[in-house]
């Protein structure tokens, strides 16, 4: 009993690599990873990096995504609920998710930059979706010379 207690509390203090991209997100998710590589502002995948979707609908009527690895270091652990995110257009995905990376890669918070205001916008255009990205790694770009 004491050695499993013992292992328990071993892997929740230093839990092993594992890396996770949910297959219907995986496309978009690597796009915006790709965005923030070719920028030189991606940090690298987190030792234990889970992108996931939920058919479960959280309590909040308006929100589509969740980083439960916010101020977690090493950490990253996003879920995106689907039955919110597949009724959004493919700029307003590529913003929720960049919009939950911000939170749990960068430890971003609500109203910090445009990326992350708390609700996405009704329409994303490219246009709205490139400047909101080039905010982004503008602010990174700035906290990382501090």
């Amino acid at each position: 009993m004491i050695k499993a207690i013992i292992l328990s509390l071993a892997l929740w203090i230093n839990p092993s690599p594992y890396f996770y991209i949910e297959p219907e997100l995986e496309e978009l998710v690597l796009e915006v990873i790709a965005e923030l590589e070719e920028e030189g502002v991606w940090p690298g995948y987190d030792e234990r990096f889970l992108i996931r979707a939920s058919d479960g609908v959280p309590k909040q009527q308006r929100v589509i995504g969740v980083a439960y690895g916010y101020q977690i270091d090493n950490h990253t652990n996003i879920v995106i609920f689907r039955k919110r995110f597949d009724n959004l257009g493919r700029y307003q995905k590529k913003h929720v998710i960049l919009h939950e990376i911000g939170h749990d890669v960068y430890n971003l918070r609500h109203g910090e930059i445009v990326a992350m205001l708390e609700e996405v916008p009704e329409y994303v255009p490219y246009s709205y979706y490139r400047y909101t990205l080039r905010q982004f790694i503008k602010h990174i770009k700035k906290e990382n010379r501090k």
